[in-house]
């Protein structure tokens, strides 16, 4: 299981970490539902994308 420092951050310094954190993982998150296979180059198509935890 993934650890993180949870969504609020202890103090000021943890601010520009988590920002950085959370830019990489959006910045992540189309290419990996649309693009190719990096190694193979198989099209992908997603018919259902299901977010575990729910997101709101």
């Amino acid at each position: 299981m993934a650890k993180n420092k949870g969504f609020l951050p202890s103090g000021p310094a943890d601010i520009s970490l988590q920002r950085k954190q959370i830019r990489a993982i959006i910045d992540s998150l189309l290419p990996a539902c649309t693009e190719p296979d990096i190694d193979s180059g198989t099209p992908f198509s997603a018919q259902v994308i299901i977010a575990n935890p729910p997101a709101y």
